[in-house]
């Protein structure tokens, strides 16, 4: 499986929650957190999970406040 290079978002939704989506080289979605979290680096702890077990690789991680 080849490598694929993306960035990962780091954003707040429009109820204040920090929320993370994967987005591929062509600016697709190729993933999303699927739920809100009250503090950002609980946010990031969630992204890394996915990280971790995936074979993306994160070339930029944008923090959209």
């Amino acid at each position: 499986m080849s490598r694929r290079l993306s960035k990962v978002q780091i954003y707040k939704d429009r109820r204040g929650k920090w929320r993370w989506r994967l987005k591929a080289s062509n600016g697709n979605i190729l993933a999303d957190s699927g739920q809100g979290y009250v503090r950002k680096f609980e946010c990031w702890k969630g992204w890394k999970r996915l990280d971790f077990f995936c074979s993306v690789y994160i070339t930029k991680v944008e923090y959209l406040d």
